[in-house]
């Protein structure tokens, strides 16, 4: 278990940014406000000494709420489980006993609001009308109603609001960071054409890599506000981002992070404390290290290569399970069988194993992603 979840520690890296689309990150720029349960209870029964009649009916179908449909609510807008507005008495109980599993409490209120405290004092007010906001551990107000909304502040108007839409947005320290709803590489691309249209013209960075499931661009306009744009459809995952930066967020050297004078033109691509995206990628199996023993994928339609340090960690395009079990016996038969482990569930598979120079190889089938991972070095099995 402990190789298995040392390699998963790297290839967690390239899903994290092959997956930007796939899952609602927390993007607040808060601490999560309550605990969340990683097993809420479903229970329905009706009763309970804090809930009150409230102004709202009807009843939600589809999965039972829960604390967990409560976060999907504040951080996506999700109402499949979770809607505020429409809420019966069997749906309120599931979700206080949920609640009160993960060590909070909720008041239901006459007016139909809804009143959760977590176990670490922070506390989010739903009202009636479905908007919502809380206060922190400390007491100190704050408000989740800006994540679906392109902000209205410097930078928000500098940079052009996307127009196919956003999914989280959240701005903190001169960032913004946003999940855009852009579901194809055009879009993605109408959107840069007005960025360029906008004025961000300077310093441009653009690479499209469609054919391996990425495209990227970057830019500054004449007020030094740098903006970044990534779009990928690899593996089964498809999705957008834009993050933008004030000056003093980005303009930096080795002496001042945050030195508002330091010039972008004097921040080479060259320097080693910022690589040149296309080192960072690219289409061709390595032939170095764990590599050089390992067979290449004889599967999918192609791959990126991701140099992550230490090892290679490569995402198949269009890999199967049934793929990756094929390239398992094929690591055994070129001799990764030492130290090996294999775990799999209904829907997962990883295998762990290292050649008797001390290589180690990960295949892995999760997330609808088939993933191969292969060190760079020798590894000591005392570090294994």
């Amino acid at each position: 278990m402990k190789r298995i979840l040392a390699f998963l520690l790297v290839s967690a890296l390239v899903f994290t940014l092959a997956a930007c689309g796939k899952s609602g990150t927390d993007n607040s720029g808060d601490d999560s406000p309550l605990t969340r349960s990683d097993s809420p209870s479903q229970s329905q029964t009706p009763g309970g000494d804090e809930s009150e009649e409230g102004g709202a009916s009807g009843i939600i179908t589809g999965p039972a709420v829960s604390l967990e449909s409560v976060f999907a609510y504040i951080e996506t807008g999700d109402t499949s489980a979770f809607d505020p507005t429409k809420l019966s008495e069997a749906d309120k109980q599931a979700l206080k006993q949920s609640v009160e599993n993960a060590g909070g409490k909720i008041v239901y209120g006459a007016d139909g609001s809804i009143d959760i405290t977590g176990s670490d004092s922070t506390r989010i007010i739903i009202h009636p009308d479905g908007t919502y906001e809380g206060t922190d551990s400390d007491g100190n107000p704050f408000s989740y109603q800006d994540m679906h909304n392109w902000p209205d502040s410097e930078l928000g108007r500098a940079v052009p609001e996307p127009d196919c839409g956003i999914t989280l947005v959240n701005e903190e320290d001169g960032v913004l960071e946003a999940l855009v709803s852009a579901d194809t590489a055009d879009q993605a691309k109408q959107y840069v054409a007005k960025l360029k249209a906008a004025g961000f013209t300077n310093d441009i960075e653009e690479t499209d890599m469609l054919d391996y499931g990425m495209y990227s661009f970057s830019a500054v306009n004449a007020d030094r506000i740098k903006v970044d744009v990534t779009y990928v459809d690899m593996a089964g995952t498809k999705g957008c981002t834009v993050s933008a930066y004030a000056p003093g967020a980005w303009e930096y050297d080795d002496d001042d992070p945050y030195d508002d004078d330091y010039s972008y033109e004097d921040y080479s691509y060259d320097d080693d404390s910022y690589p040149d995206p296309d080192e960072l990628y690219s289409s061709e199996w390595p032939d170095s290290g764990a590599f050089e023993y390992a067979p290449e994928p004889a599967f999918g339609s192609g791959y990126t290569v991701s140099d992550m340090g230490d090892s290679y960690a490569i995402l198949v395009n269009g890999g199967t399970r049934a793929d990756i079990e094929t390239y398992i016996q094929a690591l055994k038969a070129k001799g990764f069988t030492v130290d090996s482990e294999y775990e799999e569930d209904d829907d997962n598979v990883v295998y762990v194993g290292y050649n008797s120079a001390g290589y180690g190889m990960l295949a892995e089938f999760t997330y609808e992603m088939a993933m191969i991972v292969g060190t760079k070095a020798p590894i000591d099995p005392d570090d294994r």
